[in-house]
């Protein structure tokens, strides 16, 4: 006869017979899990024995999988099993086991741009593998920020959850929602308007703001002009609105616009008494 059933009834023919029982160890399956979620845990129906609850036959394929809680994602199992995926067979050993299933959150990302100027924001990866949206990442994602200025712009900081001044930087996610912003400002030009005769105005200092265009400042950039008399001459004034006097070298603030600034040389004369 064969079966798994005990106790049974059995009718014994008319000759010697022989019964023999066979055992499977039933061993125990442990489950934990770290961060919001739950372990769900199928024996096969292969094997019919009863064991406790939490124990399975030795040998019995069992399948495992992680159900993850609100706005939570498996990132990993520990234990007796390594891996990712949910769900798994494992098949149970001769001693007792542990599985652990671990969760984290996907935090969700912000980005936008503001200021004077214009310009554009792209990023890599767009998500954590791991999670489900975009724009969503598990604590410790590194992410690579790129912000793109428009003709006439030029890119200034990050501001938000960095203050990064480089306009491609490594942004490591925290454990929280996170908001990043690009600061573009317009570039206004400078225009140098050289005079005839008499001297010269050197290239202003510094000689751009930012990633502007060489001659080309924002607003409220501090600006440093030169002016270089030829031999016998003298500033004789500034022109242009910002600028005035004789004061050389001399410093302005750059306007929301642009603008232009010249200069004026006299020739000094020997008086002979």
């Amino acid at each position: 006869m064969g079966g798994s059933s005990g106790p049974f009834v059995y009718t014994m023919p008319e000759e010697a017979t022989t019964i023999n029982a066979t055992f499977v160890a039933c061993v125990a399956l442990s489950t934990a899990t770290t961060g919001s979620g739950s372990i769900n845990v199928l024996g096969a129906s292969s094997y019919p024995h009863t064991c406790l609850t939490g124990s399975f036959p030795e040998g019995a394929m069992i399948v495992v999988a992680a159900i993850p809680g609100s706005n939570r994602v498996l990132t990993g199992w520990t234990g007796d099993f390594s891996g990712s995926s949910s769900p798994f067979f494992f098949t149970m050993p001769s001693v007792p086991s542990t599985l652990v299933a671990n969760f984290a959150p996907c935090f969700a990302l912000s980005t936008g741009v503001t200021g004077s100027g214009s310009g554009l924001l792209s990023r890599t990866p767009l998500r954590s593998l791991a999670c489900p949206n975009s724009d969503t990442y598990l604590a410790g994602t590194s992410i690579t920020m790129v912000a793109t200025a428009n003709g006439g712009s030029t890119f200034v900081n990050w501001a938000g959850d960095s203050t990064a001044t480089t306009a491609t930087m490594t942004f490591v996610f925290p454990n929280t929602s996170a908001t990043l912003t690009a600061n573009f400002s317009a570039c206004y030009a400078l225009t140098l308007v050289q005079p005839a005769t008499g001297g010269s105005i050197a290239a202003p200092s510094p000689a751009r703001s930012y990633a502007c265009a060489v001659s080309s400042f924002v607003a409220g950039a501090s600006v440093t002009l030169t002016a270089v008399p030829q031999s016998n001459y003298t500033l004789a004034a500034w022109s242009g609105g910002v600028i005035s006097g004789t004061t050389n070298p001399s410093t302005f603030t750059m306007p929301g616009n642009a603008t232009s600034v010249g200069a004026s040389f006299a020739k000094c004369l020997v008086l002979t008494l």
